[in-house]
């Protein structure tokens, strides 16, 4: 498919990390120092060099793979694979290792992708984080209405709920745009992954516990 479509290496230019400058051989984590101190990438232990450059082919918001097939996820990723030297059969497919990272179903290479998107200090990153701590923050509200322990008014309980819930549904909405903008990607696997990195640090804000999430 590469055929399909010639880069030319200035197209490359507009890499932020511009790991076309380089062979496959040569060490990208010292070259990019940025990419280089990331724990996840540290602890790969597979194709490091290929991966790199598959992730930032497919992922860096320079990448001209990126901005001329952001609509199409398939061509997307064939091309970024092929580009970072991954090398595809006769019939057109790719390693079975090489086809899970590329539908985003390896959770070590997934948190790569995650990591080293934020390394772009996308606002949407402030945003999701700010946000997810204020959507547990409301659950727990829907979960706590009958402020003052029953001193409320069943009804008005009941309503302050709803419209709670309300609120953590056009949140739910908002986040999720956000997630999509940050990844730019629609699979289901790698927004998880995603999710579950930011429910973590969220929690870790707010000292949320399972027992404080069921309101004990």
């Amino acid at each position: 498919m590469k055929d399909e479509v010639l880069f030319s290496d200035k197209d490359f230019e507009s890499l932020t990390y511009n790991v076309m400058k380089y062979k496959t051989d040569a060490n990208l984590m010292s070259r990019f120092p940025t990419i280089g101190s990331i724990q996840s990438f540290k602890n790969y232990e597979g194709d490091k060099n290929r991966v790199i450059k598959y992730i930032v082919l497919c992922y860096d918001k320079g990448s001209p793979i990126l901005n001329k097939f952001m609509q199409d996820d398939v061509k997307r990723k064939v091309l970024s694979a092929e580009y970072a030297g991954f090398k595809a059969d006769k019939e057109g497919l790719f390693s079975t290792e090489i086809d899970e990272i590329m539908k985003c179903m390896n959770h070590e290479t997934n948190t790569m992708i995650i990591d080293f998107l934020r390394t772009f200090n996308d606002p949407n990153w402030a945003l999701l984080m700010t946000g997810m701590e204020s959507y547990y923050q409301k659950l727990q509200q829907i979960i706590t209405a009958d402020f003052g322990q029953g001193k409320r008014d069943v009804f008005q309980v009941e309503e302050t709920k709803g419209k709670l819930f309300k609120q953590a549904q056009e949140m739910s909405k908002a986040l999720d745009e956000a997630a999509k903008k940050i990844l730019q990607d629609e699979n289901p696997y790698l927004r998880r992954d995603l999710y579950c990195t930011i429910d973590a640090e969220a929690k870790s804000r707010l000292t949320i516990t399972p027992e404080r999430m069921i309101g004990l």
